[in-house]
């Protein structure tokens, strides 16, 4: 996805969907555009029928967890080292509720 001032890349494995990536322009920070783009990808992984959506980030950076967070995602792990600088991540996961039918059964 791309707009709002950045992107958001989101990998497909089965039913799961994983935001390998989310970055906004310094000048579009503090204005919306991740929440936006976190809402974008997840209406569009629920669109492909994926059942959750996962995403990490470094422990170190607030920002981006804040945004999950009020995105609805729910911290899953902490992963010590993760990173090649030895900073841990936060491991977030989002659960899918299917869209219940509307209409006569």
């Amino acid at each position: 996805m791309l707009g709002w001032g950045g992107f958001a890349l989101v990998a497909l494995e089965g039913k799961r969907a994983v935001i390998t990536a989310l970055g906004v322009l310094p000048a579009r920070r503090r204005l919306g555009a991740g929440a936006k783009l976190i809402g974008a990808a997840v209406k569009e992984c629920r669109r492909r029928g994926c059942s959750h959506v996962t995403c990490e980030t470094r422990a170190g950076n607030l920002a981006p967890q804040n945004l999950l967070i009020e995105a609805g995602f729910r911290v899953v792990g902490l992963w010590a080292r993760y990173y090649a600088d030895d900073e841990a991540a936060v491991a977030f996961e989002l659960r899918l509720r299917r869209p219940r039918p509307t209409g006569p059964a």
